[in-house]
């Protein structure tokens, strides 16, 4: 079902990514007929409801993935790195084996079984100089890792494979 019609980007103004869908279940059709159909629940995610839509459904290819090592502090951000847009039930808070939404797709390169680093850029002050206003440095640091399981042309669908803090949306997913 439809859990977020017309999501926009939290920073970009007006730019307009899609609706969210997410899979509630997987059912089994015994017995179709020309004003109805009789289906099996085979597997629930989520409250299947009356009313819900139904789609062809095709099981997704295991995707190995290993955890990247290149992990050091700073993150490195690639200039095409993603931003989190959306997390499961608008929660403020994700981990491990949630999923995430970034505001990067398959137009940017990126394809089913990437494993990303996810970051946080912090903003502190140098200290004080004889100017108005403090310098102010940022740094970027390490939260944790996200495998792509679903690309669209501008967003991709990455299930969080380990974090060692909660992502929230606003989070940088880089390569």
């Amino acid at each position: 079902h439809i859990v977020a019609r017309k999501l926009m980007h939290p920073t970009i103004a007006k730019k307009k990514l899609g609706d969210v869908v997410q899979q509630t279940g997987v059912v089994r059709v015994t017995s179709a007929q020309s004003n109805g159909s009789v289906a099996v629940i085979e597997r629930s995610l989520d409250s299947v409801q009356v009313g819900d839509h139904l789609e062809k459904f095709v099981e997704p290819a295991s995707i190995p993935s290993q955890l990247r090592t290149d992990i050091t502090e700073p993150v490195k951000i690639a200039s095409d790195a993603g931003m989190v847009v959306y997390t499961r039930d608008s929660r403020y808070l994700t981990a491990g084996g949630d999923m995430i939404i970034i505001d990067k797709g398959s137009n940017d390169g990126l394809k089913v079984g990437d494993v990303l680093l996810a970051a946080r850029v912090r903003s502190f002050s140098t200290g004080f100089d004889n100017q108005k206003k403090p310098p102010i440095e940022s740094t970027a640091y390490y939260l944790g890792q996200a495998l792509v399981v679903r690309t669209d042309a501008q967003t991709a669908t990455c299930r969080v494979l380990r974090s060692v803090e909660e992502l929230q949306s606003g989070d940088t997913l880089t390569r």
